[in-house]
């Protein structure tokens, strides 16, 4: 009788082998594909918090000087902060060296958060141009307004 545990042994090892390269190989598509899907995610995201924040500018300046109006957003991972912020009268957000701006249809002024995470800004609409800022308190000549949450009020 001849002795086939020698060769069983070597061909299951084969085959554990194959099976395992065939998994690695799906693994790493499937990783790709789920990078790519995040980051195609993150990109959608960008583009809908800048037409987000013009939208809110223009209905801020259309009720008239000293409109007001609170604004949250989330910033996605992968944010350029130095590209991106408002120029001119556009809301810019640069990520992953794509340039997302909504051209809002009144001059623009200020700045905004443009770290990872959520923020909160106003925007405020004066004669001629709206400002965005995280100011909660303003001074004019009659006046000084100081803006409360109602989680603030106690």
């Amino acid at each position: 009788m001849l002795d086939f545990k020698g060769q069983s042994a070597v061909e299951l090892i084969i085959i554990l082998a194959a099976a395992l390269i065939i998994l690695l190989s799906i693994y790493s598509v499937s990783s790709q594909s789920l990078i790519d899907l995040q980051k195609e995610k993150q990109l959608n995201a960008a583009k809908i918090i800048a037409q987000d924040l013009k939208q809110a500018a223009e209905q801020v300046y259309k009720q008239g000087s000293g409109a007001k109006k609170k604004v949250y957003y989330e910033i996605p991972r992968g944010i350029d902060e130095q590209g991106s912020g408002i120029y001119g009268n556009a809301f810019v957000l640069t990520i992953y060296d794509s340039n997302f701006q909504a051209v809002a249809d009144v001059n623009l002024q200020g700045s905004f958060p443009v770290s990872p995470g959520g923020h909160w800004i106003w925007l405020t609409a004066y004669s001629g141009y709206v400002t965005a800022g995280i100011e909660n308190i303003s001074v004019d000549k009659q006046s000084i307004n100081f803006i409360l949450d109602q989680a603030d009020k106690t």
